[in-house]
């Protein structure tokens, strides 16, 4: 049985521990922010080839993962995709749970549409150009 100074320790080992967790929670949330014009919740912190990265309780998680862990309190099995297509944006309202082979798919038809984008600018400059008497290759 455990005496009453047995009881305590144990009650304030866990107490500092959840006091821990909500400091590390909250200072995560110090790096968003909420951006008005487009819905999105952008990272503030450090960003590694595009995405953001955050530290909790000595571990390194994408933020977005991370975010999406503690809104569906589970670890995701596959990949979490931004559905606005914004790689820093950590709103649980955008980010969705697929698997390798739907991520990717979906990755391939949004490089497509950004190619065609790309290719129509490009021959509206050509146009232009050749409007004003400049010669393109």
């Amino acid at each position: 049985m455990e005496t009453d100074l047995e009881t305590f320790f144990l009650m304030y080992k866990k107490q500092s521990k959840r006091i821990k967790v909500n400091n590390a929670i909250q200072k995560i949330f110090h790096r968003i922010e909420f951006n008005t014009n487009n819905d999105c919740w952008e990272w503030q912190g450090r960003v590694r080839n595009g995405y953001g990265y955050c530290y909790f309780l000595g571990i390194t998680y994408a933020a977005h993962g991370f975010i999406w862990m503690l809104v569906n309190k589970e670890e995701p099995e596959h990949h979490i995709h931004h559905t606005c297509e914004n790689k820093i944006c950590v709103n649980p309202a955008h980010l969705e749970h697929l698997t390798a082979t739907e991520h990717q798919r979906r990755h391939k038809i949004s490089e497509k549409s950004r190619r065609a984008q790309m290719e129509e600018i490009n021959s509206g400059i050509k146009i232009l150009f050749e409007d004003h008497g400049i010669t393109t290759k």
